[in-house]
């Protein structure tokens, strides 16, 4: 039985490290930008409690190659003066910067979902880009985003930032997001299997979606209840037969997503079984094996197999975070770290987590439920914008 187990872990770490190797050699990444007059683009921002980040993001926006015909921001009930950031920032740079604030939480609804459900309702354009308060956009990035959509006829392109990391609890837990998406999932895969659901990844942080689509589709109604509503809208459009794309590695969207420990695991404990298809039981699994399968291969094979898995996981490890922009040296030494804290989040996913002051208690990622609250055109249309 050991053997066996040993084999699989053998097996597995092999596929792990040549699907990192894929994305490495083969990957996807943003296409230059030519000087061709860029679509219509309205970049949407949904805002809850972002005080601290949103005021930086607007600044970069402002220098952005592409001047978006508008930026909406949706303040989702902010009591930390969100609100009043994005009216200063607004007019001090001279933004075409469009404030709302959010209706009451339907039932049935997550916060994000309905705020850029509103959003898309105020929009107008070729594309929407929906954009995370604390993202960080440089210069050319979305003028590239525009390129690769068009030319890949993407009804929705998404983006993994390069994550900043600062303190020891970030680096113990937010390079996970990479290590699994990386050595599991071939990037290409995403935009060239058409109509594999399976074969579906996205990152709620970057998100450009082909207006006419959208509007068809309602991503954001239709995955209303679910927490982790990037993986799920990816996996609706490929359900239809929409060409989507995921792309990392570009230094040009960076985000800090977490402060501290607590922050990234009450954070990933959201979305942790989503990477796994809502199945904690693969999630446990895979931790098992890339914690503790060593041992069985160490218990069953002679030093020379044993040696080239340790290299075979190490290397894995190695091209994941190179992909995503992080350090080699801190993908050794953190390990130890991310694996206690994988457990510690897969312990923490058995409870809803409290979010920016909410509980997430939405469906499973793949499951949506009735809407029980009530949010008509009629509601939407009636907002006053707040500038």
């Amino acid at each position: 039985m050991e053997t066996l187990v040993a084999c699989i872990v053998l097996v597995f770490t092999g596929i792990q490290l040549t699907v990192a190797l894929v994305n490495l050699l083969a990957g996807e990444t943003l296409l230059p930008a030519p000087g061709r007059k860029p679509p219509s683009v309205f970049v949407l921002i949904p805002a809850r409690n972002e005080a601290r980040t949103i005021g930086s993001l607007l600044a970069d926006l402002s220098r952005s190659a592409v001047r978006p015909l508008e930026i909406i921001v949706c303040d989702d009930r902010s009591d930390d003066g969100t609100a009043r950031v994005v009216k200063e920032t607004g007019r001090m740079l001279g933004l075409p910067v469009r404030l709302i604030r959010s209706l009451p939480l339907p039932d049935g609804w997550t916060g994000k979902n309905f705020a850029c459900f509103q959003l898309a309702r105020q929009a107008s354009g070729v594309y929407f880009l929906f954009l995370d308060a604390d993202v960080r956009i440089g210069r050319e990035a979305i003028a590239r985003a525009l390129v690769t959509a068009r030319r890949n006829r993407l009804g929705l392109l998404s983006v993994f930032p390069c994550q900043r990391l600062k303190t020891w609890g970030e680096k113990s837990v937010v390079p996970l997001m990479g290590y699994i998406l990386l050595t599991l999932l071939p990037l290409r895969a995403v935009r060239k299997a058409a109509g594999q659901p399976a074969l579906a990844a996205a990152n709620g942080q970057f998100m450009l979606f082909r207006s006419d689509t959208y509007r068809r589709l309602q991503p954001h109604r239709n995955v209303r209840n679910t927490p982790v509503e990037d993986i799920r809208i990816a996996r609706y459009y490929k359900s239809r037969g929409i060409l989507t794309g995921c792309y990392t590695g570009n230094s040009g969207v960076s985000c800090r997503m977490y402060r501290n420990f607590r922050e990234a695991v009450n954070g990933f404990a959201r979305s942790l079984p989503a990477f796994f298809g809502g199945s904690r039981l693969l999630a446990g699994l895979f931790w098992l094996i890339t914690t503790f399968g060593f041992i069985t291969v160490w218990n069953t094979f002679d030093w020379p197999i044993t040696a080239g898995y340790i290299a075979a996981y190490l290397l894995a490890r190695l091209i994941a975070n190179r992909i995503a922009c992080r350090p080699l040296t801190e993908g050794l030494v953190y390990i130890p770290l991310q694996q206690i804290a994988f457990a510690w989040i897969l312990l923490r996913s058995l409870a809803p987590p409290v979010w920016k002051g909410r509980k997430v208690t939405g469906g499973a990622p793949g499951r949506t439920t009735r809407q029980t609250g009530r949010c008509g055109p009629e509601q939407i249309a009636a907002q006053e914008p707040a500038v």
